[in-house]
């Protein structure tokens, strides 16, 4: 808008009103040209990616500080071992981080509190490399895309996490990976939504 002085009595002239209505009326033109074209923007891929995978190298997932590798499927004792070393995890409200089961109740490690094997790791960029695909991006562009370890997460009987958005975690971010581990349970659905899509 123009940067125009408001008179100390409040009230504009009738032609500095009309020019801050026909300035309003051109921005919100351009933001419904700017929202159609993004809304033309197609691709052969889709928001989400999900593969059952039936076979998989043992990631020999190692806890840091005692050097213990906790074996899978998970059984009940090894996740006692994993709550064990492990701290609530919180979530972010716009710049603020803070723990409210309510909100969001589960354990988590962080990237530097546990391992992987190498086989496992392989084993998740090639997942990586579906997922992109699934996703549409370009070969191209794929070669530069590399999953980071991040967190682990475990969720107990009744554990949750409300619905929310993830937020960029690293510079260059766009998706977020997330891999199940083998372990015997029920429940646990995980729903994706995407412009009002599920």
């Amino acid at each position: 808008m123009t940067d125009t002085a408001i008179p100390q009595n409040g009230i504009l002239d009738a032609a500095t009103l009309a020019r801050y209505r026909n300035e309003e009326a051109a921005l919100g033109t351009a933001s419904e040209q700017l929202l159609n074209c993004l809304d033309s923007i197609s691709t052969e891929g889709t928001p989400t990616v999900f593969e059952r995978v039936t076979s998989h190298p043992n990631p020999y997932l190692t806890l840091a500080f005692t050097g213990e590798t906790v074996g899978l499927p998970l059984p009940k004792h090894n996740a006692q071992k994993i709550i064990a070393a492990s701290h609530q995890a919180p979530f972010g409200r716009g710049t603020e981080t803070s723990v409210d089961k309510a909100v969001r109740n589960t354990w988590e490690l962080n990237h530097d509190q546990f391992a992987v094997s190498e086989a496992w790791q392989k084993h998740v960029l090639n997942l990586t490399c579906k997922a992109y695909k699934g996703l549409g991006i370009d070969g191209v562009a794929g070669q530069n895309i590399k999953p980071e370890l991040y967190k682990l997460l475990l969720y107990e009987p009744g554990a949750m996490f409300k619905p929310h958005t993830d937020t960029e975690k690293a510079k260059g971010m766009f998706a977020a990976l997330v891999v199940s581990l083998p372990s015997i349970h029920t429940g646990g659905t995980v729903v994706l939504s995407h412009n009002g899509n599920r």
